[in-house]
């Protein structure tokens, strides 16, 4: 497999079932094959993990992702989230954010192709 820094990616627990979703932050060929790959984890701010190629898939496209998988990731982050489905018209998403407790919430909106899309568009938008 090739994976490259920047590249989504799937975490493989144990059973063989998706355990998390992340982003590829730093390949260091010196680490222990079990640590060579950093992952910026979805949902775990404190820091990254470090793990082996064995428990990753390389995340190609937006709709390896479930919906349930994103509305799971919205609730983690305490970020509501309304999703509109007019015929005709594109999916769009709207989030109520705000990036410090405290501090005054804006909403934000995307609009895509398909929902998978607009859901993954804006968790870039809020999340990086």
């Amino acid at each position: 497999m090739s994976l490259q820094v920047k590249d989504k990616v799937l975490i493989i627990g144990g059973t063989g079932e998706v355990i998390a979703m992340g982003r590829i932050v730093n390949i260091n060929d010196f680490r222990e094959p079990s640590q060579k790959y950093a992952v910026d984890v979805d949902g775990y701010t404190k820091d990254v993990i470090f793990i082996g190629e064995s428990q990753l898939i390389k995340n190609k496209k937006a709709d390896d992702a479930t919906i349930e998988e994103y509305l799971r990731f919205f609730k983690e982050q305490n970020t509501p989230i309304q999703i509109t489905l007019d015929i005709g018209k594109q999916p769009t998403v709207h989030a109520l954010f705000n990036k410090e407790v405290g501090e005054k919430s804006y909403i934000q909106m995307t609009e895509e192709d398909t929902l998978l899309q607009a859901l993954e568009s804006m968790k870039e938008k809020l999340f990086g």
